[in-house]
């Protein structure tokens, strides 16, 4: 799946061709900024809000089979959306919002310019920045935070995060790759 600026593209990887592709508004092109699945659902983070469908939905290139989820979210536009089992996770202006039990909460809003969120080895990986100073929150599956990373020199802007084995990895506009074990950053030069 391709998130891109006319909705969702889906590329079958063996055959190197496009499949299909998914328009998520009635009205013309929308651009789609992020997809992510849980066991029900497909969402995606457009310039409309987070949208989603069934994932056993049967048509989903019908844009009248995606609904913008509207109650407990800001209007506007949503910038990012990911998933951690089937905890969604969206990120609106400089808020992250899960949903719960008991529909969507605001779980972070640093007051600080959040790039990124991404979920990997069950955690949520919020980038941010202020003033020249990054760091990565990193919370659980349940919205609770973990732990924080930085400030360091290795995190100025940092744009996207992930782990593998327990080893964080964060790419940084302006400082490039390091790699953190716990709270023991090394830079990739």
């Amino acid at each position: 799946y391709a998130s891109t600026g006319i909705g969702v593209v889906v590329i079958d990887a063996q055959k190197k061709e496009v499949r299909e592709s998914w328009p998520l508004s009635t009205a013309g092109p929308l651009r789609t900024r992020m997809l992510s699945r849980t066991v029900p659902f497909f969402y995606a983070a457009t310039d409309e809000g987070l949208k989603r469908t069934a994932a056993n939905n049967t048509a989903p290139a019908d844009p009248r089979s995606w609904q913008t989820i509207r109650s407990g979210l800001p209007a506007g536009g949503c910038r990012a959306v990911t998933a951690i089992s089937n905890t969604v996770f969206a990120l609106f202006a400089d808020s992250v919002f899960a949903e719960t039990s008991v529909g969507w909460q605001r779980i972070f809003a640093p007051g600080r310019t959040i790039n990124n969120i991404s979920a990997a080895e069950g955690e949520l990986f919020v980038c941010s920045e202020s003033g020249g100073s990054g760091r990565v929150d990193v919370f659980s599956s349940t919205g609770n935070l973990i732990r924080t990373l930085g400030p360091s020199a290795a995190l100025l802007s940092p744009q996207q995060a992930i782990s593998k084995n327990g080893i964080v990895w964060v790419a940084d506009a302006q400082a490039g790759l390091s790699r953190w074990t716990g709270n023991v950053e090394t830079r990739i030069q």
